[in-house]
Order: structure tokens, then sequence, then C-alpha cells
């Protein structure tokens, strides 16, 4: 079956006279979708000669509205018009005229006209009418699917940037790791020991220069205002290397430099006033990984 485009052209030749399903023409509807949303189309027709439009047998069809020409619609000779009418719940938000043409055909014998167009015309509109209901409740379920799937996306998202951020840390009042629980939003013990404990260093002083050593916990014993981290010493041949520090940041701020060496695992920090925090680095190839997490006050 040949398809007319309904396109910016003004005339849509329909056809010659007399001819009967075979040609459609195809109402592209993506762009009024995409300025006014999901919605309806439906198209009237006016022949040549006929007084007032009718309801044409069009159907929706994902995008595109298909007018399948009968021998009714191509009756009548020459210049008629056609109405694209799109509706979004009850209200008229677009339409587009177009004018139509049936080139006439040699006369045919005569013989019982054919019969009235409305009468077939009103029983494929309501099928098509049904379709197009269908098709607007399965979008609407599919959409509202969709939007769920991306609440879930979201919410996992931010569980994983969460638990990325609040990395476990060992506390030295318990002995054990202690781990952050997205359910209740708060750290908790998780009741494993600290194996291998490392060595505990402390530090005096609010403006400090370290180079951390190895296998080795460096505890600031006094607010920082200024903490600058040099490098990291080597370890024990044999041993898996790892540098830690805990301070906490002066109510008046903190300013803390690192080595060009250094990598944040997530992202880097911003260290606020009179928080305490716990850095965990470990070696990566030519360079260092570092985790930061705010230690809670466990008082």
């Amino acid at each position: 079956m040949k398809q007319i485009q309904a396109n910016s052209k003004n005339t849509l030749v329909l056809g010659r006279q007399g001819e009967n399903l075979a040609r459609q023409v195809v109402f592209d509807l993506s762009d009024w979708m995409s300025e006014y949303g999901q919605g309806l189309a439906e198209l009237i027709a006016q022949r040549p000669g006929d007084t007032a439009p009718y309801p044409a047998a069009a159907v929706q069809e994902g995008s595109t509205l298909v007018w399948t020409l009968t021998a009714a619609d191509v009756e009548r000779p020459r210049g008629g018009c056609c109405e694209l009418r799109y509706y979004v719940g009850e209200a008229l938000v677009k339409s587009r005229i177009w004018q139509t043409y049936v080139e006439p055909a040699m006369d045919t014998p005569a013989g019982e006209a054919p019969p009235a167009p409305e009468q077939a015309w009103f029983e494929q509109v309501l099928t098509a009418g049904d379709g197009a209901k269908a098709s607007a409740e399965a979008a609407a379920d599919a959409q509202a699917k969709a939007e769920n799937a991306r609440q879930s996306a979201e919410n996992a998202r931010d569980r994983a940037e969460t638990a990325a951020i609040k990395q476990p840390y060992p506390s030295a009042e318990t002995g054990t790791w202690w781990v952050w629980d997205a359910d209740t939003a708060s750290y908790a013990d998780s009741g494993a020991p600290i194996a291998d404990q490392p060595r505990v260093v402390r530090v005096t002083g609010a403006e400090l220069t370290l180079t951390l050593a190895n296998n080795t916990e460096t505890r600031c014993a006094d607010p920082v205002t200024s903490l600058t981290i040099q490098g990291f010493a080597a370890g024990d041949e044999g041993r898996a290397e790892q540098w830690g520090l805990v301070f906490t940041a002066s109510a008046e701020g903190i300013t803390v430099t690192v080595p060009d060496t250094l990598i944040w695992a997530v992202a880097e920090p911003v260290f606020t006033a009179g928080s305490t925090y716990w850095l965990s680095v470990v070696p990566l190839g030519g360079k260092y990984l570092a985790a930061w997490t705010e230690v809670p006050d466990e008082s």
C-alpha cells in the first residue's frame, strides 16, 4: 500500500476517484508530542461538495496517525480538505489543515450507490479510539514504572556514595572496627577485632609537618590549624604497607597540604572545624591512595 507523508506541503493528493484501500496518509506527531506531551490525535475530512466534515477513520500508532483511504474518502473528485487535531486530556492544544485533492476517474456504469461513508467510519473510529485509549494507559503505566526505576537507582547511588565516604575506622576504646550502618545513618561496632593493630604515635602542636611512619597510627593530641604531610616512610620488608593519621580540626578551621603523589579515594575532602578525622593511606603503584572518614564522638 502506498504511503503519503503529510509534511509541509499544503496539498495532499489522495489518489484517484473510486480507489479503495490503495493508499495511506501518515501524519507525524512527534514534534507535537515533544512540545505538549502524551496525547491523542484525531482527523476530520471534508470531501469536495460536502457542506460539513466527517470523522476520518485514522488510527494512532505510536508517534504517527495513519489514515487508510477508502472508496468513500475519494468518492468525489477535485479539492477538499482535512484537519489534524491533537488533544492532551480534554484540551485541544494543536491543529493543522491540509488541502486535499482527488483525481477524477472515468464514469462507471450506473448502479447502486455506495453506502454512506459515515456508517463504516463510525465503527472504525470507535475501534481506533479504544486502541488509542489502551495505548495511552500503557504509556502512562510505563512512565510510572520508569519513574520508580529512576528513583530506586538514585537511592542506590546515594547509598553507594555515602558508603564510599563513610569508611570503617578502628576504635581505640573498643579495639574493634566500627562500620557505617546505612539503615540507622550512624556508625556501629562490628565486633571485628583490629588484627595486627598498628603502633600508635602521639604528636602535639597546632601546626604540624609530618612524614607518616609505616604501620603506625599517628594521633594528633591537640586541635590542628595547619597540617602538612610531607611523605610516607617505608615499612618492614614483607609486611603490608599502611599509614594512619587521626586529627581534629581546630575551631578556627584547618589547612591541609598533601604531596602530589597522594590520590583521594572518593573526592577531595572538606574538613569541618571542630570535627575529628581518620585518614588511611595505602600504596598504589608509584602513588598513594587515601581514604578518610569523620570519626563520631564516642563519649
